[in-house]
């Protein structure tokens, strides 16, 4: 059951726990506005545009300065135990699904050119990188890499992937049939692009309560340290800005090259519980967290 245990079961040192459960953990998503000009930072209250039962994760804001209607595409599981891709419009505000396939799709990941990436979980268990062109049949990026959980592109033809293994890899990758390249094991499931290089980044455990965000080297594959996480978090996100944010308990923390942590926000008063996943809008104007239900708060996937 690895193919549907790796998207929600719990991390322990970079390791996904390898039993299955029956249900995904009980997830929403909470939508944030961001103002920021050169000298402060007002955050709104979060907004649950999610709120039903069961999971809603996996939050990603397509590109854009929101010119054309801002949004963010995110994974469900529904009354029919389906994992698919569904849409949040902002303006509208609305959510619609996108995907209606007989397979599981997670990792919703816009593409540059419009469209999406997904890693699908196919009929014979497999975990491949689809893409969901604008217009056209999906299409596999790399028919010959399986076993993925994780990507993030670089750019229109590079990408990292985390690929299932024991203990799970990072490789590098390109579209089309060439085989990945793997980089390094014991790796978290955060993967980010970093701005204004041709470099990803990814989390690997320091010690058993904290995880260091690292940086590879898309040309020559070398690795290097950057940071270490705030606390025992592990999801992080670019901002606009440079920066990188995580989120430390109720505490949304931001780190600058050559600075140390400093906290932006609590949202402790916001009755958020188990705070995982953050993601940015490119033009720096929404923030979304995903965050457990009440009695589901102990922090998941």
């Amino acid at each position: 059951m690895m193919s549907r245990c790796f998207f929600w079961c719990p991390i322990v040192l970079g390791a996904f726990a390898t039993a299955a459960i029956a249900q995904p953990p009980a997830m929403d998503i909470h939508l944030v506005s961001i103002d920021r000009s050169e000298d402060s930072i007002v955050f709104g209250a979060p907004v649950n545009v999610t709120e039903r039962p069961g999971y809603d994760n996996q939050p990603s804001f397509w590109p854009g300065d929101g010119s054309n209607g801002a949004g963010f595409y995110f994974t469900s599981i529904r009354e029919d135990e389906q994992a698919d891709i569904y849409a949040y419009d902002i303006g509208q505000p609305a959510v619609r699904r996108i995907t209606f396939t007989a397979e599981s799709e997670y990792s919703p990941t816009p593409l540059p050119g419009g469209g999406f990436s997904t890693v699908r979980v196919e009929a014979d268990s497999t975990q491949r990188l689809w893409e969901f062109p604008v217009e056209g049949e999906p299409v596999l990026v790399n028919p010959n890499v399986t076993g993925v959980g994780y990507h993030a592109w670089i750019d229109s033809e590079e990408l990292i992937l985390f690929v299932l293994g024991d203990p799970h890899e990072l490789h590098r990758a390109r579209r089309g049939d060439r085989p990945s390249v793997r980089v390094v094991a014991d790796i978290g499931r955060a993967l980010q692009p970093v701005p204004g290089r041709r470099a990803g980044s990814f989390t690997q455990p320091r010690d058993d309560d904290q995880w260091m965000i690292r940086v590879v080297d898309m040309k020559t594959g070398e690795t290097e340290d950057l940071v270490d996480a705030p606390g025992q978090s592990q999801d992080f996100a670019w901002s606009p800005w440079r920066t990188i944010w995580m989120v430390d308990g109720t505490r949304l923390m931001e780190w600058a090259p050559g600075s140390d942590w400093v906290a932006l926000h609590d949202f402790a008063d916001s009755e958020l519980h188990g705070i995982t996943r953050l993601a940015v809008s490119d033009d720096g104007k929404w923030l979304a967290l995903v965050a457990a239900e009440p009695a589901n708060s102990e922090e998941s996937r």
